[in-house]
């Protein structure tokens, strides 16, 4: 409801039809109404699905991941950020790339999802096999980091909300079995999360590589943590050191 204080003329506020009256710099002033416009660009709509299904699989992955493994880069202070702010920040600069692999740019991927990152070096996904008894193995390289560095394979699905995980795994192991039939497994995203417990302290992470079966495509996309740390750092991330055979520290 508009209010005039003194008639049109005399100063008022709020709208009356098509003009808004307010103050402007101790001025009584009359403009015109504008309704704000509601962009439906295809660029401006895949940016929105994008960001609403990173919150969606966020949230999903709240307790198991976001709180206790992105804490650690929340900002204080004027830009104070949370762990969840971290989290989804750091997965829209890997899928806005063309660096990775897997969907177009600026569309959700669950293979391309970043579940924690750190200086620790990555254990690269191979492939999706046959274990000769109709279910999943999952394969990685060996190559890099520590052999008794420990891994956690996490079987996601389309919306990157984790199914199950798998832990008391080594770098050294290569491949894990994950009980789902090999003829479903394109309902699921795999990531392998090589870790390093630390005594007294936070474990040692890494930009972890990832893999799902493109049933169009009929091959394997691999997302490797060299692509999402390259694609995280393009973006204007600090991804920190450079990962060794030793693992740098987080």
């Amino acid at each position: 409801m508009a209010i005039l204080d003194r008639g049109i003329l005399g100063g008022g506020r709020n709208a009356v039809g098509t003009v808004v009256m307010t103050k402007w710099r101790g001025k009584d002033v009359i403009r015109s109404r504008v309704t704000p416009a509601n962009p439906q660009t295809a660029a401006q709509t895949t940016q929105r699905d994008l960001f609403a299904q990173l919150t969606r699989a966020g949230s999903s992955l709240m307790d198991a991941f976001v709180r206790p493994y992105w804490r650690r880069f929340e900002r204080s202070g004027r830009n104070a950020t949370t762990a969840f702010n971290e989290f989804v920040r750091a997965n829209v600069r890997i899928m806005r790339s063309d660096a990775v692999a897997g969907e177009p740019a600026g569309t959700f991927d669950a293979a391309q999802m970043l579940l924690t990152r750190g200086g620790l070096a990555p254990a690269e996904p191979t492939a999706l096999a046959d274990d000769g008894a109709g279910d999943t193995l999952v394969t990685w390289d060996v190559a890099g980091g520590q052999p008794d560095d420990a891994i956690a394979v996490v079987v996601a699905g389309p919306d990157g909300a984790a199914q199950d995980v798998l832990t008391g795994l080594t770098r050294a192991d290569g491949q894990a079995a994950l009980g789902v039939p090999f003829a479903d497994r394109a309902m699921y995203a795999v990531h392998v999360v090589p870790y390093r417990p630390v005594a007294g302290g936070d474990p040692k992470l890494a930009f972890h590589g990832s893999v799902r079966y493109d049933a169009d495509a009929a091959a394997d996309v691999v997302v490797t943590g060299a692509e999402k740390r390259a694609a995280f750092q393009a973006g204007g991330g600090d991804a920190g050191p450079v990962p060794d055979e030793a693992g740098a520290l987080v």
